[in-house]
């Protein structure tokens, strides 16, 4: 039981298997997200078909959630590593100069004609300086202030702490449901959840790790998400207004949040280790950079569910993207796991180095300075 408080290293396989559900969320709503070119998603509908890919739309959400809820309970009061900082930012950089070299050479080789301006070439190389990737460079961001955002919470009393969480819920739970959410990005909603956790793990761990608790939650707000998204479609139907309201969506959402953070402590309390898990989910960032490169994305799955509709039509959709989750996702790991074994082990070595060079240059930068050393203000 210490250990789950504690958040200590020798983490249970439980968590790694949500991270590999919540890949499988992501991908689903990706594979859904592309239909979006043919099909008009908003539009009401009494076709179980449409309304089941309406939900796993929804997946996106949802795994950014338990990737951020997860993050926030191991990193808060561990160390940043610079290292593994660059190390991310260089597997992602690798892995699109690859897929577009390799797209480039394939295209060329099938006589396909494809044409690249200079900036979508340059969004396609580097990913994470045009966001063509948003969750990498915004979770570097996260990763890197988070030791700031410690120090604050050690200063907070519990009512400040308590304060700030009902202000955040206030401001971009409640008021998100009318449409207005003040100043949101995708940062600030993983620093919010950062602290909210931080509440949750530091004054409330009794009730969240307890099982019951965490269960009755789960599919409280399950069953009324469920609830939610089947009235907005009715009510669509008759009121038009609906059809663009938000009502569950963004990851400080009052019913995903809840209903996920859940779902993370029912998952932490399972007594489960197994290495193969373990392993997989280690790939689980790989894999992210890959399934959702600007190429795979914009390129090659309009490029399936074109081929597909113009042979057999839309009455299989269903089918279509069933069977696109499948190929990406199992095929998507087996290129990541190729890559964790290879280019990987590059990278790894690459961000010492690099880590080296800009704290050798900062060194001589802040002693050219400071040559007294640190000052007092």
């Amino acid at each position: 039981m210490k250990g789950l408080i504690t958040g200590s290293r020798n983490r249970r396989s439980s968590v790694d298997l949500l991270r590999i559900i919540a890949m499988l969320l992501i991908c689903a709503s990706h594979c859904v997200q592309t239909t979006e070119q043919f099909l008009d998603f908003q539009a009401p509908t009494t076709d179980w078909k449409m309304l089941l890919l309406r939900f796993l739309r929804f997946g996106g959400t949802m795994g950014n959630i338990l990737f951020v809820v997860s993050s926030a309970y191991f990193l808060q009061g561990r160390p940043t590593s610079k290292k593994k900082a660059i190390n991310i930012l260089l597997d992602s950089q690798f892995i699109s100069i690859g897929i577009f070299l390799g797209f480039i050479v394939a295209a060329t080789v099938a006589h396909a004609k494809f044409h690249f301006s200079f900036s979508e070439a340059m969004q396609s190389i580097f990913p994470d300086l045009y966001e063509a990737v948003w969750f990498v460079p915004c979770y570097v961001i996260f990763y890197l202030i988070h030791p700031a955002l410690d120090l604050v919470i050690e200063n907070l009393t519990q009512k400040q702490h308590a304060e700030l969480a009902a202000l955040v819920f206030v401001f971009y739970g409640v008021l998100g449901l009318l449409k207005v959410q003040p100043a949101y990005s995708s940062l600030l909603a993983f620093i919010f959840i950062y602290f909210l956790i931080a509440y949750a793990k530091k004054y409330e761990s009794s009730y969240f790790l307890n099982s019951r608790n965490n269960l009755i939650s789960f599919l409280f707000f399950g069953a009324l998400f469920i609830v939610i998204v089947l009235l907005k479609n009715a009510l669509s139907r008759r009121f038009a207004f609906f059809m663009e309201y938000p009502v569950v969506d963004g990851m400080l959402s009052v019913i995903l949040l809840p209903m996920l953070v859940s779902l993370f402590f029912l998952f932490l309390k399972m007594e489960f280790r197994n290495r193969i898990v373990s392993f997989i989910a280690s790939c689980s960032l790989f894999f992210y950079c890959i399934h959702e490169n600007k190429i795979v994305r914009e390129e090659l799955r309009p490029m399936y569910y074109r081929f597909l509709m113009e042979r057999y039509g839309e009455a299989h959709l269903l089918l279509y993207v069933v069977a696109l989750i499948a190929l990406v996702f199992v095929f998507g790991f087996i290129a990541a796991i190729i890559y964790k074994e290879t280019i990987a082990r590059i990278t790894s070595v690459l961000s010492a180095v690099v880590e080296k060079l800009l704290k050798a240059g900062f060194d001589r930068l802040y002693v050219r300075r400071y040559p007294d050393g640190d000052r007092e203000i």
